[in-house]
């Protein structure tokens, strides 16, 4: 049997197992406006997640909330990406029009949602081609025909 435990907002904070002192994951929700009373954020927006993960659900918890995640969430308070304490990302979600929401993977290079060889193609040109640090294409390297602007060097 598990206990969970909700704030003035109907919010679940922690969860306890059975008799267990100790929580198995706590939540804390972003709480921004006035005095921190969060009159101006949506109300369910979580920033983090601290889980202890160091034995099974079922087990008993020891004291210790060794995993922690973070959420990032998109203008519509939908979770766009979790992180965890060093800053990688875990999971990273993308919404289309509807707001259906789907898996973007390491592999998912393109960002299309499908992990094909068109994720190699785009991981090689950014990677290989233009190197590990360049964010998008310089238009002056790209060839006449496939350039959509004409290219403007000093």
């Amino acid at each position: 049997m598990y206990h969970f435990c909700y704030d003035d907002k109907w919010r679940v904070v922690g969860v306890w197992r059975g008799a267990d002192t100790d929580p198995k994951e706590l939540f804390i929700y972003h709480a921004a406006g006035v005095a921190g009373y969060g009159g101006s954020s949506y109300i369910d927006s979580v920033i983090l997640r601290d889980r202890d993960n160091t034995d099974k659900w079922y087990n008993a918890a020891d004291g210790t909330l060794e995993t922690r995640h973070y959420y990032a969430q998109n203008w519509r308070a939908d979770v766009s990406a979790i992180f965890d304490n060093a800053g990688a990302v875990i999971e990273w979600q993308k919404y289309s029009a509807y707001g259906v929401p789907f898996l973007l993977t390491h592999g998912d290079h393109n960002k299309d949602g499908v992990v094909n060889s068109a994720d190699e193609d785009a991981f090689y040109e950014d990677y290989t081609v233009h190197g590990p640090r360049s964010k998008q294409r310089d238009p002056c390297h790209v060839k006449a025909e496939e350039r959509r602007r004409p290219c403007h060097q000093p």
